[in-house]
């Protein structure tokens, strides 16, 4: 039973209650919004945060799943090529221990009569002493139950030998030198084609040069040559493309590829010269529209302005490629193409016109669409492994055909030079 004490505190308690519960009955809280935005927030980051963890662990597993699947398949790929002293046994197989004769191995074989060449190596007894020589390329003859075997070893390719008479073989395995049962003819170095695909980058000085024919060169102010030499300067551009080579020996190939550059000049003039003075009656124009020169008047206005002229081209070139071993790894890479040029020219940019001296808009209807150019470099390349090889080359490149449209009094030419860096991959 409760004392006095102990219930008038629990009624004194529950009177409270009430109390507070009739005071915050309408009471309805009314926080600032940016207290909602900042929970709003901080909800949404903790979800992104919890996705953000779901998509590493997904991630992770597949990258697990991958990289075991890889493995299992280099394990079951290495144990499906037959070694090459299983090779050596299967030969041994075959032959007698108390002779081993090429003839009494002839009568032993399985096979019907394997020919034999001449040969250029010692006793076939005595090759397992021989010491192997480096990597090299062996062509098993197909003849009768004979399976043909393939075997490129070496990056340059540089070796082929024939083989006949060799033991059945279920499936393709390297063969040493020094483990062949038969004699062994070696042919002269050759090298089947290979396709590899170069991808490279130029890093360029560029420019242009000006030019007149002796019976133009009336149509251009006298001295244009000068003001264009003093007032134009050349500019760093770049050039990107993509080639595929076809090495048809061992030092000589073909590449065709696709290219893209951009050759920028800028032109800075500040100065005044003489009026030239025109005749039309009884003269033909150029294909710009001029008329030849046959004096000059007073000085003209001054002429000054700052402008930046863009040519790009989308280019096909073609042409040669040499590689020229200079060690196992490295090789000296001349190279000379020829460029099939698509141009186009910036429009809006200000120069200077060839015979009145004045400031002209850049016009496109001024350029040829189509001009040819001619690239030289040489370099070095290393390769890296058997698929693979990086270089760099000194390159220098010109324009063989005008820019200007024909009939131009003015024929530019453009050219640059510069640095090139590549990366080559053989196709297997």
């Amino acid at each position: 039973m409760k004392n006095k004490e102990t219930r008038t505190l629990e009624n004194s308690n529950k009177h409270i209650d009430n109390w507070l519960s009739q005071q915050f009955e309408d009471f309805t809280p009314n926080p600032e919004p940016a207290l909602w935005q900042s929970i709003d927030a901080y909800l949404d980051r903790r979800e992104r945060r919890q996705k953000f963890i779901w998509y590493w662990l997904v991630a992770g597993v597949l990258l697990l799943v991958v990289a075991g699947a890889m493995f299992q398949w280099n394990q079951i790929s290495n144990s499906s090529v037959a070694s090459p002293k299983t090779v050596a046994q299967s030969n041994a197989s075959n032959a007698a221990p108390e002779k081993n004769s090429p003839e009494s191995l002839k009568s032993k074989s399985n096979y019907p009569n394997p020919s034999f060449k001449s040969v250029n190596a010692p006793d076939p007894i005595q090759a397992p002493e021989l010491a192997a020589p480096s990597p090299v390329q062996f062509v098993i003859d197909n003849t009768a139950d004979f399976v043909p075997a393939i075997i490129d070893l070496d990056p340059f390719g540089i070796e082929s030998m024939e083989i006949e008479g060799a033991a059945n073989l279920n499936s393709v395995a390297p063969i040493a030198a020094d483990q062949l049962a038969w004699s062994i003819t070696k042919k002269s170095e050759k090298l089947l084609g290979r396709w590899m695909i170069e991808a490279g980058v130029d890093a360029n000085q560029t420019g242009l040069m000006y030019r007149s024919t002796a019976d133009l060169s009336k149509y251009v102010h006298k001295n244009y040559f000068n003001h264009m030499k003093d007032g134009e300067f050349a500019l760093s551009a770049g050039r990107f493309n993509l080639s595929s080579v076809y090495q048809i020996t061992k030092n000589h190939a073909v590449k065709l590829g696709v290219a893209y550059a951009e050759n920028r000049t800028q032109q800075r003039f500040d100065f005044r010269d003489s009026m030239p003075a025109t005749v039309v009656p009884g003269n033909n124009p150029d294909a710009l529209g001029y008329y030849p020169i046959f004096g000059y008047l007073g000085l003209g206005p001054q002429v000054k302005f700052n402008s930046q002229t863009t040519y790009s081209m989308i280019s096909v070139p073609f042409g040669y490629v040499g590689y020229f071993p200079l060690s196992k790894q490295y090789s000296i890479t001349p190279e000379v193409l020829l460029q099939a040029n698509k141009l186009s020219v910036s429009t809006g940019a200000q120069t200077l016109d060839y015979q009145t001296l004045l400031q002209t808009t850049q016009q496109a209807s001024n350029f040829r669409k189509l001009i040819w150019g001619a690239r030289v470099a040489v370099g070095v390349e290393k390769r890296l492994n058997y698929s693979h090889a990086i270089g760099l080359r000194f390159n220098a490149q010109s324009m063989l055909t005008p820019m200007y449209i024909p009939n131009a009094a003015l024929q530019p030419r453009g050219w640059s030079l510069g640095l090139s860096a590549h990366y080559s991959w053989r196709i297997q």
